[in-house]
């Protein structure tokens, strides 16, 4: 599923290979803490000090910032569309 958020960039919502779900914008992945959470935060938040977040309330982008100080994580998506990092 691709959704467009305010500033025209796209967001899909994709499965992982742990059975959660990830977010991927501009090539960056995004997790949340646990499902009930609205606020999702870069992947690499702990890795690379990453403060890139994403706030969504009823599947619509509320907030974001999506400046990264590293580069996007190398991926491929299976034919059922996980992802799946390299």
């Amino acid at each position: 599923m691709t959704i467009n958020i305010p500033d025209g960039v796209a967001y899909e919502l994709v499965d992982s290979l742990r059975g959660g779900h990830l977010l991927l914008i501009q090539d960056y992945t995004f997790s949340r803490t646990n499902r009930s959470s609205r606020l999702w935060f870069c992947s690499s938040k702990l890795s690379s000090q990453c403060k890139a977040k994403v706030k969504l309330s009823n599947d619509k982008v509320v907030s974001h910032n999506l400046e990264h100080n590293h580069p996007p994580p190398r991926y491929f998506k299976t034919r059922e569309g996980t992802l799946v990092k390299l």
